[in-house]
């Protein structure tokens, strides 16, 4: 089990790590829009 619970810590940290780089994206995507 304590093998399982490092696995899910990695896949929540690469979830996180995905999900801020896509609100950065789209945060400076609607930034660009804004501009224009």
């Amino acid at each position: 089990m304590f093998i399982g619970d490092e696995e899910g810590g990695e896949k929540v940290k690469i979830d996180k790590v995905i999900l801020n780089s896509s609100f950065i994206f789209l945060f400076f995507y609607f930034f660009i829009i804004i501009l224009q």
